[in-house]
């Protein structure tokens, strides 16, 4: 109980430190072993908010005591009345990556910066300015990239995957520079074998020329004698070779940085290499566990909780794909815990995060037509609907749109979805 003490007080340093991305990633892992905490549900809720994602922050808040919170009721609200604006800024960005992917980088630019350019009522999730600095980066505007990083929202400059994005571009930018002065480097070697090639002649015709003239020869042991090299050096061949010596050495401080960040590129591919085969590694293992004449049955259980787990502190840490696995992994492993629910719902919001969800996704029949005690129960019915009728709605399907966001009216009344889905039932309707 004293470490889980410790934890949440460290969340709330970082939340007072504007560090929002760690402290959800350890509000997630306290969740993780007490899904129903109300303070842990009420602070997980708020930073989800400030990060700007208010419908999982909402859901957050349906584990929250209002005995513990009396202020909850109006904070809902305050955060429901900004769901239309939000509902602009995805609008805007689902253009933008949509122009994107049409390979139209300019235009998505244009289309996301008046939308980050202005002074923002809400805070913009981060997915805005990831999408945004990507853009940049396409368009080939690394620089301007890292001075719109540099002016970003502490809370954006202090998160660890921007910091890890934006490393990453440098280590790029350092890898084109080491590759421009290796081709700047081969072409000076190119024309200094050239120079040389063409003293050479100059040499050897001259010296022909002095014996004929002369009438002059000269023998093998006195040509050896000859300071040849002091005859034909000069002060600009000397400077070319000073020159030589500190190009080399920027080469070399160059190749040793480059050494580097190949060096930390592949340690990140080891590890996820690692990932990867852990989440397969289940199935070799239940093949073991079956051999040693062991309960299975029990094992999967557990090893569906453990998924779960993990993909939950994957899903809170931002890691959508590597989460989207693990919920996967624990829904197929066993669909009839407590926590299967959860894992479905969140493999959904896994999928809708990656970018790969439709409104007619067989996953959402799946939760629907469940008899399982857990599924028919479950807080997340309403909210899936929700997020099935944004889809239909993403999609242009408005009239399976409306007629899921009706049943959520009709169904749930009481909850805030149903005020969410008369507000969205209303921008369809107008629109």
């Amino acid at each position: 109980m004293k470490q889980l003490s410790r934890k949440y007080n460290q969340a709330i340093e970082l939340i007072k430190e504007d560090r929002l991305e760690e402290a959800k990633g350890l509000l997630a892992s306290l969740l993780a072993s007490a899904p129903f905490h109300s303070h842990t549900n009420w602070s997980a809720g708020l930073v989800e908010i400030m990060m700007g994602n208010p419908l999982t922050g909402l859901t957050y808040w349906e584990r929250v005591d209002e005995k513990d919170f009396p202020q909850l009721p109006e904070r809902r609200e305050q955060v429901l009345s900004t769901l239309g604006a939000y509902e602009e800024v995805r609008s805007v960005y689902n253009l933008a990556l949509s122009l994107l992917k049409e390979k139209r980088g300019e235009e998505a630019e244009g289309c996301l910066s008046p939308l980050l350019q202005r002074p923002s009522l809400i805070p913009l999730p981060q997915d805005v300015y990831r999408l945004y600095m990507i853009l940049l980066i396409e368009n080939g505007k690394k620089e301007q990239a890292f001075d719109f990083f540099s002016k970003a929202p502490v809370s954006i400059q202090k998160a660890p995957s921007f910091k890890s994005f934006i490393q990453a571009v440098k280590g790029e930018v350092l890898t084109e520079k080491i590759d421009a002065e290796r081709e700047r480097a081969k072409e000076l070697a190119i024309q200094r074998k050239k120079k040389r090639s063409k003293k050479q002649l100059v040499i050897t015709a001259g010296v022909a020329a002095a014996v004929l003239i002369g009438g002059v020869y000269v023998g093998t042991r006195d040509w050896n004698t000859v300071p040849v090299n002091q005859a034909v050096s000069s002060t600009t061949d000397q400077t070319e070779d000073v020159n030589k010596a500190e190009f080399e050495q920027k080469i070399a401080e160059l190749e040793s940085k480059l050494t580097n960040v190949e060096s930390e590129k592949e340690s990140l591919k080891q590890e996820l290499e690692l990932e990867l085969a852990k989440v397969s590694q289940y199935e070799t293992t239940e093949a073991l566990y079956e051999k040693a004449n062991l309960d299975v049955g029990s094992l999967r259980k557990k090893e569906a909780r453990q998924a779960f787990n993990s993909g939950y502190s994957l899903y809170k840490a931002g890691d959508f794909a590597g989460a989207k696995e693990k919920f996967e992994v624990s829904y197929q492993l066993d669909s009839s815990e407590y926590y299967s629910d959860d894992s479905l719902y969140y493999f959904i919001q896994t999928q809708k995060q990656v970018g790969n969800l439709t409104g007619d996704s067989e996953w959402f029949q799946h939760f629907f037509n469940s008899e399982s005690q857990h599924f028919v129960e479950s807080p997340y019915r309403d909210d899936l609907l929700v997020l099935q009728a944004d889809a239909f709605y993403r999609e242009g399907k408005n009239e399976d749109a409306l007629a899921i966001l009706t049943k959520v009216q009709e169904q749930f009344p009481t909850e805030w979805t149903a005020n969410y889905a008369k507000k969205l039932a209303k921008v369809i309707q107008e629109g």
